[in-house]
């Protein structure tokens, strides 16, 4: 190949390498975070008194797939301290909750 067709090969051959690094980071993450969020004990309920806990979560996957949850359902672990939070404010679990409905 001349000198241009071979710096053309490098360049796409670089961009596919970069392209694949990047998903296996991606992926790396998706672990990461899947492995924190089914290592919190969880608490959910329309209100704190009504809250149900500390459950995994599969059970917040069910009662999502279920529609017993929705955006606006409460949910609490201990790092939040006091305070509930909807779920719409917590978007690690609700894209994972959107993600297996």
């Amino acid at each position: 190949p001349s000198p241009a067709e071979a710096a053309v090969r490098l360049q796409a051959w670089t961009r596919g390498t970069m392209a694949r690094q990047r998903i296996k980071q991606r992926q790396a993450e998706e672990a990461e975070r899947m492995h924190r969020l089914r290592s919190i004990q969880w608490w959910w309920g329309k209100t704190a008194s009504q809250a149900e806990g500390p459950v995994p979560l599969d059970v917040l996957e069910e009662a999502f797939k279920n529609d017993l949850m929705t955006e606006k359902t409460l949910v609490w672990q201990p790092e939040f301290g006091s305070r509930w939070i909807p779920l719409r404010e917590t978007p690690d679990l609700l894209a994972w909750l959107r993600s297996v409905k």
